[in-house]
Order: structure tokens, then sequence, then C-alpha cells
């Protein structure tokens, strides 16, 4: 899967040959991660919106928004429970995958965050800056 503009392009492919592409927002794509059993594929957009995608389909099968400005990247837990999304409003959200529901909010960093990733174990959430920080939250109460 490779990013162009509001556009997935999307190959199956040891030398990635293009199958098809979706036109997945209104406004340019920032990052995008598939879930650990790659059934789904998460989009974050400067529109300020997710996308969720069925990728067995290749369909837009839902939407959560509550970012104020870009969403800048998005990272599934192992346990595929949860997504967290960062964005160019300062804030890291922790989603719920089944309700969609935002279930945590924390605005840590002064400035942008340019990314979210989750750790193996799925014990701790990291996020990365434009104040140039690298914050760590504890994510042990629902392993």
């Amino acid at each position: 899967v490779s990013l162009l503009f509001r556009f997935i392009f999307v190959c199956f492919s040891k030398h990635c040959v293009f199958m098809f592409k979706i036109l997945a927002h209104m406004m340019g794509i920032r990052g995008l991660a598939f879930s650990p059993d790659s059934k789904t594929l998460l989009t974050a957009s400067e529109d300020m919106h997710i996308n969720i995608y069925d990728t067995q389909a290749f369909k837009l099968i839902g939407t959560v928004s509550g970012h104020a400005s870009w969403v800048l990247s998005v990272a599934y837990s192992p346990n595929a429970k949860y997504f967290a999304s960062s964005s160019s409003d300062g804030t890291v959200k922790i989603w719920d995958t089944s309700t969609r529901e935002c279930v945590a909010t924390m605005k840590d960093h002064k400035g942008q965050v340019w990314g979210v990733d989750w750790s193996f174990q799925g014990t701790h959430l990291v996020s990365v800056g434009e104040d140039k920080s690298i914050i760590v939250y504890n994510c042990l109460a629902d392993k």
C-alpha cells in the first residue's frame, strides 16, 4: 500500500504491481496502518478524519472524527481492541475499535504530534512530536 495525494494504491506482489486505487479522503492522507490480522486498514487525513476500510472488499466501513486539525498518524494496538491517532492539534487519542468511540485524549506535547505506535505487548503507547519529545504512556489497565 502506498500513499499519493488522496488515493490509496493497493498492490499484492513481491514487486508491487499496481492493483487498484481508492479515493480515500477529500484531502491528503498523512498516515495509514493495517490491523494485526490485516483485515482492516486505517487512514489518517488532513480532512481531520480517520477512515476504516475492509481490506477483503476494499470498501469504506467507517469514519471517526474528533481531532481539531490534520490527523497525522494512526496505529492499531497488538490485540486490535484499540487504535491510536495523533494530530497537528497537539493531541493523541485512543479509540475503541468495536464502538469507534474515543476513550482517551492526551495533550502532553507542545505542538503537533507527528507519530504514534504501540509496544509489541500493547502495554505502552509512544508518541513523538514537534516539540522534539518522545512520550511513553502506560496502557497496562487494558492489555
